[in-house]
């Protein structure tokens, strides 16, 4: 299980590439399931697997459940089926696991940053900064914290301190993400043009998923789909937090989005999800007189 994790983690913060590490890491988690098919680590491991490299989402949630029924206060299974039921479009059930690993490990750094974002992705900004906050006083160089505090406050409407947060961002590319953003809320579209192209010469085929997110903020839908089809053809595991992503909100309201949530596989979960956390727009009725 260990050797799974740290192959999975090499993909995600790009040591290695999927084509490399992949195999070696799902080859680690069917040897760990072969000594022990009830070994909640190892269901737990196989589900990170299924749904960030495989897009294998009913997979995944069918691997954590049965972890969950197995131990169900143990938190390398609820943080992973925090992690699932959010890809699923449950955003409050989401929360709730979270909130429950939290309580049972107070200093899980990565459970406070996601649970930042579930905040966000529902609308409760500042329960998102606390979150974060908490992990600056815990950790102040956790990587990208100061992005995504950048980002709640650009989505809570203060690009102002938006731009204060991400100035102490040491990471170049999340820096520029959020510039590009940042800048073209305030309407100094050069400046927000520079960091977008800074992006583009940089590392597309990394961030399409961003850059995809990056054009929906800007109102530029057909470039938007563009990077979302690379991101999708790339296979970039990012996609795992498509339903209910704050930033891509703007295009559910596109023709195209059912479409490539189709292709997703997640058609039925983003037609359940309530329009307010990113769901189908409802057909307004008519007040009778």
């Amino acid at each position: 299980v260990g050797l799974q994790l740290t192959y999975s983690l090499q993909i995600t913060h790009a040591y290695r590439t999927k084509e490399e590490n992949f195999p070696l890491a799902m080859e680690a988690i069917k040897t760990a399931l072969a000594i022990d098919e009830n070994m909640v680590a190892a269901l737990a491991g196989l589900a990170y697997m299924k749904r960030t490299f495989e897009w294998d989402w009913h997979g995944a949630s069918d691997a954590i459940q049965r972890a969950l029924e197995l131990e169900p206060n143990n938190v390398e299974v609820l943080e992973p089926a925090a992690a699932i039921t959010s890809t699923l479009g449950r955003l409050p059930e989401s929360i709730e696991l979270y909130e429950r690993t939290i309580e049972l490990d107070p200093l899980g750094f990565s459970v406070l940053s996601s649970v930042g974002s579930r905040y966000g992705n529902v609308g409760r900004f500042d329960d998102a900064i606390s979150a974060y906050q908490r992990v600056l006083r815990l950790n102040p160089d956790y990587p990208r914290i100061r992005a995504r505090l950048s980002q709640i406050y650009l989505l809570k409407g203060d690009p102002e301190r938006a731009l204060a947060e991400i100035e102490k961002e040491p990471s170049h590319i999340s820096s520029a993400i959020m510039m590009a953003r940042i800048e073209h809320t305030l309407g100094n579209e050069a400046k927000a043009r520079s960091y977008l192209n800074y992006l583009l010469d940089e590392d597309p085929d990394g961030i399409s998923s961003a850059l995809a997110a990056v054009y929906a903020w800007r109102g530029e839908n057909d470039a938007a789909f563009e990077w979302l089809e690379r991101a999708y053809q790339e296979k970039n595991f990012r996609l795992a937090y498509f339903l209910g992503n704050s930033w891509l909100r703007s295009l559910t309201t596109d023709p195209r989005y059912p479409i490539f949530v189709e292709k997703l596989g997640l058609l039925q979960e983003w037609e359940a999800m309530p329009p307010e956390h990113g769901g189908p727009p409802r057909p307004r009725t008519e007040n009778p007189r």
